[in-house]
């Protein structure tokens, strides 16, 4: 179980640091393609994520077949 928990602080730490960059470089008055690369990279993480939590259910489930 702790090996989850460590895997989810990690997770939600790269998601925290997702979301700071892209307020540093709107606050900073970086060019807007700046902060929409830093939502955009965002975003692809958040569904790589969620891709592989529905493969891990799916192999609990299912078992490797």
């Amino acid at each position: 179980m702790s090996i989850i928990n460590s895997e989810q602080e990690r997770v939600m730490s790269g998601r925290l640091e997702a979301i700071y960059d892209c307020i540093k470089a709107i606050e900073g008055k970086e060019d807007c393609q700046t902060a929409t690369g830093f939502l955009r990279t965002l975003a692809m993480k958040e569904e790589a994520i969620i891709a592989r939590q529905e493969q891990e259910f799916i192999t609990q489930v299912y078992g490797d077949r």
